[in-house]
């Protein structure tokens, strides 16, 4: 076997520069089209989360208008008696977690708390909702609602 052809084997063993950009290429398409599809999932699932949350919480709220006769002022008062109610069995919580442990008003799926503003005499008496996944101060149409 001569040089020449000792050399032209060598070089012929590896990846030429375009092949190697064609691959990484390739890759960079999969990875992307792989992220987004993730992306996308992480966002339906903290909108499932936020949704059932609020059921939830909307579900105390109207527990404790039953048990008290009033919509609570805040939110807290469902884990924490209000100093206006006397007794705890008056107050008949707390509604999250139980009176040796009790627990955090749940949060939506991006961890923020949720909007509860009472609407005297108005119907529904109470808003309830989420800003959504922009967070606090994000339009309306971004909120969302039980």
């Amino acid at each position: 076997m001569g040089l020449i052809s000792r050399k032209r084997q060598i070089n012929q063993a590896g990846f030429t520069f375009i092949e190697l950009v064609i691959g990484v290429t390739i890759l960079g398409i999969l990875a992307l089209i792989a992220i987004r599809g993730t992306f996308s999932y992480l966002k339906e699932a903290s909108q499932n989360v936020t949704k059932t949350n609020l059921k939830i919480v909307k579900d105390e709220v109207m527990h404790y208008h039953r048990i008290v006769h009033q919509y609570p002022q805040s939110l807290k008062d469902l884990v924490r008696k209000p100093a206006d109610i006397q007794t705890e069995r008056q107050w008949g919580g707390p509604y999250f977690g139980s009176k040796d442990e009790p627990a955090e008003v749940p949060t939506d799926g991006w961890n923020n708390e949720f909007v509860y503003k009472l609407i005297p005499e108005g119907h529904p008496p109470f808003k309830l909702y989420s800003w959504g996944e922009n967070g606090p101060g994000s339009p309306e149409d971004e909120w969302v609602t039980p």
